[in-house]
């Protein structure tokens, strides 16, 4: 298991040609690129495009392939941060007596009475909603399917 002592923030992007395909970590600013590896990766495919944060291990390593050079980061665990420059808020879809929920991953229930009727019935689903809860999401996705 990789330890998740280090962070990064930045934008998922896949990049190459199927089947030699990257996932890479676009940070803001001048910080360089990195390329993900991990046992996560195929979650974090689902989380293209979106503004993540990273925990485990920056290495020395040096990726191979595109982009060439780049440092490699060995992925524990991620959180969707934002969507174009939106408030993301990534959890567990939960259905309790008062209706629906997210379990955030840091284990916090938070109400979300606004859950997209595509979502109602993925109860255990790992989503993310975009904008506040307390609202309809302006965007949101599956990031894995219920267990």
């Amino acid at each position: 298991m990789v330890s998740a002592g280090d962070t990064a923030r930045g934008v998922l992007l896949q990049i190459g040609s199927e089947p030699l395909t990257s996932l890479v970590l676009e940070p803001k600013g001048r910080a360089a690129r990195l390329t993900l590896e991990g046992a996560m990766l195929d979650v974090l495919k689902a989380a293209e495009g979106l503004e993540i944060v990273v925990r485990g291990r920056l290495t020395d390593t040096r990726a191979p392939a595109a982009p060439a050079g780049s440092r490699v980061f060995q992925v524990a665990s991620f959180t969707v941060r934002a969507a174009e420059g939106r408030a993301a808020h990534d959890g567990v879809v939960v259905r309790d007596t008062e209706g629906f929920a997210l379990r955030l991953q840091d284990g916090t229930l938070t109400r979300a009475p606004h859950m997209p009727v595509a979502l109602q019935s993925k109860p255990g689903a790992r989503v993310f909603l975009v904008g506040p809860l307390m609202q309809s999401p302006a965007a949101y996705g599956i990031l894995a399917e219920p267990r």
